[in-house]
């Protein structure tokens, strides 16, 4: 068990807390937080708060080094709610400045190597443990890239091409078309095609090609549909009706009728001619 001082007897009814443990031996401490409690599908679950010592491995490593009894556990700061725990714990070591806060020794006080994992401890540049690091590092490389399993096949060589650009060939489903624009849309076009309105060869700023409805409604444009009555463009607008507006098409369906009549196809004439009979 944690001697966790500060613990309520009602803790149910918070969220978690921000915790402060202190080596007693050698007065490093290090600034946390702990839920009480986390979300499953059953429901809440009470978290390993009991038992728990930190997520810091030095802190761990130092309570297996020292004992636990050398440690203090101290609440600092009990939250309702997840977000009050995380703002307090932040607030704290910022407070605390456990990144750059040193004792006489030029010794950091503070376990903590970062926060919120954005903001780290800086490097200890220029000690001993920096350089050993930095040796092994370049050994490692070296030792990497003398396995001649791991060069490149042409290190060494020279290149067939001597280093020239080859031509670009480009994709092959765009060979044999040109580009057109109108200043807006780009619309890539074969040596069959007729070129629109308004477009010409070369490509727009903004390099935005066509839609299909676009392209749909380019083609409908140079190649409109006729009203049915009185044969003028029918509008794009209104390209699936047979007729430009309404009062063509009553014309147009009233001649239809008329013409149904006089040929003895229409509901009219049957009904006549059974009256008659």
């Amino acid at each position: 068990m944690t001697p966790w001082v500060g613990i309520p007897d009602d803790y149910e009814r918070y969220a978690g807390f921000v915790y402060r443990i202190t080596n007693l031996l050698t007065g490093k401490m290090y600034i946390g937080r702990k839920y009480f409690f986390f979300k499953r599908r059953k429901g809440l679950i009470e978290s390993d708060w009991e038992t728990y010592t930190s997520s810091s491995k030095d802190v761990n490593a130092d309570i297996d080094k020292y004992s636990i009894s050398n440690f203090e556990f101290l609440v600092l700061y009990l939250g309702e709610t997840k977000t009050d725990v995380n703002y307090m714990e932040v607030h704290l070591q910022i407070n605390a400045d456990v990144l750059n806060a040193q004792n006489d020794k030029g010794e950091y006080l503070y376990y903590n190597k970062n926060i919120l994992s954005k903001y780290f401890q800086p490097k200890e540049i220029g000690t001993l443990e920096h350089k050993q690091k930095c040796e092994n590092i370049s050994k490692a490389l070296k030792a990497l890239h003398s396995n001649p399993e791991h060069r490149h096949p042409m290190l060494g060589k020279v290149h067939p091409n001597r280093g020239k650009k080859l031509p670009q060939t480009g994709h092959q489903k765009n060979r044999g078309k040109v580009w057109y624009t109108n200043g807006v849309y780009n619309i890539l076009l074969t040596s069959q095609q007729e070129v629109p309105e308004g477009f010409t060869r070369g490509l727009s700023a903004r390099k935005k090609r066509l839609s299909r409805w676009t392209h749909a409604k380019l083609a409908y444009l140079q190649n409109p549909k006729l009203c049915l009555y009185c044969s003028t463009p029918i509008p794009w607008e209104k390209h699936k009706n047979a007729c430009c507006n309404r009062k063509c098409a009553d014309k147009l369906h009233s001649d239809r009728c008329k013409e149904l009549y006089a040929n003895g196809e229409s509901t009219l004439s049957i009904i006549n001619d059974k009256e008659s009979n």
